[in-house]
């Protein structure tokens, strides 16, 4: 199975390697990380969102790991990223259950319309400008047009196993498969583009299986990366939700990985750890 993912055999390392990492520190207010919950690429740049009132903001890193600005600080309390279209940032907004368009420089360019969802998670936007928004509370995947207006919407649950869902991560490929992360049934499952349930990741102890899946992202072949936060790894798969290998592990420093993002052989993962300090690591 092909991937983008570049594998270092340095010293005999079979897979990405750290190239540098930033932690929260106790002297810095507001800290200089709290409470990851997404993350994306924009162009060299890492673009965080930090969830946690009132430090709540986008943190906009470069490429070699320095703060370079803080967006919306406690103007918007955020929970997914992305890029758009336009190459502004797009968030889910759980202060006023929306989504927000921000430019690189920190300005608001656009919000949807309050109480557009219930409790927006993830958020993905593919090579079309379509939206695509999780609603944790409602169980549901929603796409919309970059203006905001709602063009699809389905549930999350499964039609043979539980219909309820906590829908927290998505991402889509180049030909519309909509990948999402459930935190109910602790599965990964993969939709067409109408909502019809193609394949799903089953969530057990087998190394083929997830336990319990946050962040997904896919490669430039589609195959699907998973933030498996429950057995501190991440974990690549084909297309089609066929285990491929674990791609970090606890050997490479991976802990409670909570949100992930490729950018060609670059892997940004976001932690969040129990009891510990949250961290931003950059692979490659």
């Amino acid at each position: 199975m092909s991937t983008t993912i570049r594998l270092s055999m340095d010293n005999g390392h079979h897979g990405p390697l750290l190239l540098w990492k930033v932690t929260r520190r106790s002297d810095q207010h507001p800290p200089s990380i709290y409470q990851p919950y997404g993350i994306t690429f924009h162009d060299e740049n890492i673009v965080l969102a930090e969830g946690f009132w009132p430090f709540s903001r986008l943190q906009v890193f470069s490429g070699r790991g320095r703060s370079v600005c803080s967006i919306g600080q406690g103007a918007v309390l955020p929970f997914g990223v992305a890029v758009n279209s336009d190459g502004n940032i797009v968030t889910t907004d759980h202060c006023d259950r929306t989504v927000k368009v921000f430019d690189v420089c920190g300005e608001q360019l656009l919000a949807w319309k309050p109480a557009a969802f219930e409790w927006p998670t993830g958020i993905a936007v593919d090579e079309c400008g379509r939206h695509y928004i999780l609603d944790w509370s409602l169980g549901t995947v929603n796409i919309h047009a970059e203006s905001g207006e709602r063009l699809k919407e389905f549930r999350s649950g499964s039609a043979d196993g539980p219909t309820y869902s906590c829908p927290a991560y998505v991402a889509v490929d180049s030909r519309k498969r909509i990948i999402v992360s459930d935190v109910f049934d602790r599965s990964v499952k993969i939709f067409d583009e109408s909502g019809r349930l193609i394949s799903r990741i089953e969530s057990g102890a087998e190394k083929e299986k997830v336990l319990d899946p946050r962040g997904v992202c896919v490669d430039e072949q589609s195959n699907i990366v998973v933030a498996d936060w429950g057995k501190n790894l991440v974990k690549l798969y084909s297309f089609d939700g066929r285990w491929i290998r674990d791609l970090l592990t606890r050997d490479d420093g991976i802990a409670n990985p909570r949100a992930i993002a490729i950018r060609g052989s670059s892997i940004a993962i976001a932690e969040q750890k129990l009891n510990e300090s949250p961290s931003l690591k950059l692979y490659g």
